[in-house]
């Protein structure tokens, strides 16, 4: 595998993994149609690498995680991306959202989440305020730990980063046990706080 980036050009630049060569001057037009490519494939890359990880999994099993270990990526943010792909299909995602919008109702039951993720479009609601009706949803559930995504199910190249499993599966359980304890107010408001700035930084890496 090679760690170059093909030149690629629309005719005024050319990029590589070091940035943007201007060739000529380009319109208006032209500046602002790519300039909002890259911004939409900045939003859409959790997607892409989720949905890559979870096909190569499928496809070739423990074999893709040489290609998988190369983004450079930490496993909890991997292991964040394959498991909200896996959770959310594509056609029940909303364009209009962020990645971590979607991770925050990625754990309930499909027609709650899909009505938090329209009322989300509708409303304008923040990755917090999803996270609050979340957690009002989760409060009038009956105690379970049904919405919590089973740590025997990661994907196996997620699971072998840098061929220690078990530090994998440890991010995926402490993470799972989080969101429980934090759903049913177990934990201290100071330190939930802290966590979901954790939380949100780690899901946007």
């Amino acid at each position: 595998m090679t760690d170059e980036l093909a030149l690629c050009s629309e005719g005024w630049y050319e990029f590589s993994p070091m940035g943007l060569t201007i060739l000529e001057a380009p319109s208006y037009e032209e500046w602002a149609a790519e300039f909002q490519g890259f911004q939409r494939l900045r939003l859409a890359l959790p997607w892409i690498i989720g949905d890559m990880i979870n096909a190569g999994d499928k496809w070739f099993g423990d074999e893709s995680a040489q290609a998988i270990d190369a983004t450079g990526l930490a496993a909890q943010s991997l292991y964040n991306y394959a498991s909200v792909c896996g959770r959310i299909p594509i056609e029940d995602r909303q364009p209009g959202l962020s990645f971590s919008r979607h991770a925050a109702v990625a754990y309930l039951e499909p027609d709650k989440r899909e009505q938090l993720l329209s009322q989300a479009v509708d409303e304008d609601l923040t990755t917090a305020d999803l996270r609050a009706e979340v957690k009002a949803i989760r409060g009038t559930d009956k105690p379970t730990l049904d919405f919590l995504p089973d740590a025997q199910n990661l994907p196996p190249t997620v699971e072998s980063r840098r061929d220690d499993r078990a530090m994998a599966l440890s991010y995926a359980e402490l993470s799972t046990l989080y969101k429980y304890l934090s759903s049913r107010d177990l934990l201290p408001a100071d330190l939930v706080h802290v966590l979901d700035k954790i939380e949100t930084m780690m899901l946007a890496v």
